[in-house]
């Protein structure tokens, strides 16, 4: 992940999420915390404490990725592996509810409620 890499996802968010106002929970990497950042005015990033990856609930999301989208297969190339992401994602998308149940701690939709 780089910086520029962070700026095209934030860029992306605040153009889908446009009308809204996005709470962006994140790790401390360095792309993260970097000045170089262009945060869109609809989102507000905040960051969890270091070394904490039982906080973070995409860590949550990657690990059910791979256990049910990614279980020992072999790509003949970075296409289909990338094609093959895009769909998996899309999957999980679609799953609202169930995504909800993965990454919806308490901690954080407390916050995200008394924040409305």
């Amino acid at each position: 992940m780089t910086t520029e890499c962070m700026n095209l996802f934030l860029k992306e968010i605040g153009r889908v999420y446009r009308k809204e106002q996005v709470i962006l929970f994140c790790d401390q990497a360095s792309s993260n915390r970097a000045q170089a950042l262009a945060i869109p005015k609809n989102i507000q990033m905040e960051p969890l404490p270091p070394y904490s990856p039982q906080l973070n609930p995409v860590e949550h999301l990657w690990d059910d990725l791979r256990e049910k989208y990614f279980p020992n297969l072999l790509f003949d190339s970075i296409d289909r592996l990338e094609d093959h992401l895009c769909n998996a994602l899309k999957s999980i998308q679609a799953r609202r509810a169930y995504t909800k149940s993965l990454c919806g701690f308490s901690w954080l939709v407390n916050c995200i409620l008394n924040a409305i």
